[in-house]
């Protein structure tokens, strides 16, 4: 979706992302980059911005198709694998813990993903592109029906919410010995917390289809995450509507 170029300066790395034109306003960038901040003085463990010697995080680039915006990010260390072990399963909940520490509260000047536009939007432009294929509509129809009201049933006073990454798998992370850096934070927003939970979750299914296999890091990314700040029960029911 956007460009990404890998520097070299030396021994060092780093990551120029160049935003698709249009995809992100200037303003959806700087609360990207705000957030980033935050993480990295509070806990680390995030790919983050870097300014140019004005103190500027954002450039604007000329290209042929319009102003497209630029953001040089350090370069997060270590391999990425869809196939990590039960001990990584662990540390990336951990991880994960320590960051949504952070974010608890933190609210940022971007979208706020809710039912509408998890749920009722997308099968609307799905039915633009797909109207056709009237089984699977209706059956996207049922499914978002049946996850909205769920999801309208949970007592938010119960749920915690700040800034999300709600693209949180292992295509957007780092594993370095016993160190977990997440980048890609381009789809940021507000929401419940468990949003990124739930949603790594999905992920881990996905990369582990044997059900033993995923049992076993799923419940050890669990309790990774539990070391560190307590899943609240009505958290924990809002995993299978997600997943």
């Amino acid at each position: 979706m956007n460009h990404v170029y890998l520097i070299h300066s030396g021994a060092e790395k780093y990551v120029f992302r160049v935003y698709t034109h249009r995809w992100r306003t200037k303003l959806e960038i700087e609360e990207e980059i705000k957030l980033l901040t935050h993480v990295k003085k509070a806990v680390g463990q995030v790919a983050f911005p870097i300014a140019d010697t004005s103190n500027q995080f954002i450039q604007e680039i000329d290209a042929p198709e319009g102003i497209r915006f630029g953001v040089l990010f350090s370069y997060a260390k270590g391999l990425k694998t869809a196939k990590f072990s039960e001990e990584t399963s662990f540390m990336i909940g951990r991880a994960l813990a320590e960051i949504h520490q952070s974010t608890e509260n933190f609210e940022l000047k971007r979208i706020s993903y809710n039912t509408q536009n998890l749920l009722k939007y997308p099968v609307l432009k799905a039915k633009e592109f797909y109207g056709k294929n009237k089984n699977e509509i209706e059956f996207l129809e049922i499914l978002s029906a049946f996850l909205m009201q769920k999801m309208e049933s949970i007592d938010p006073q119960k749920m915690r919410c700040g800034a999300v990454h709600l693209d949180v798998w292992f295509d957007n992370l780092h594993i370095d010995e016993k160190e977990v850096t997440f980048f890609d934070f381009d789809f940021c927003g507000n929401g419940y917390l468990c949003f990124d939970i739930s949603y790594f979750l999905f992920q881990l299914l996905a990369t582990h289809l044997d059900e033993e296999e995923y049992k076993t890091k799923a419940d050890a990314f669990l309790n990774g995450y539990e070391t560190v700040t307590e899943i609240s029960n009505e958290e924990k029911s809002f995993y299978p509507m997600h997943v």
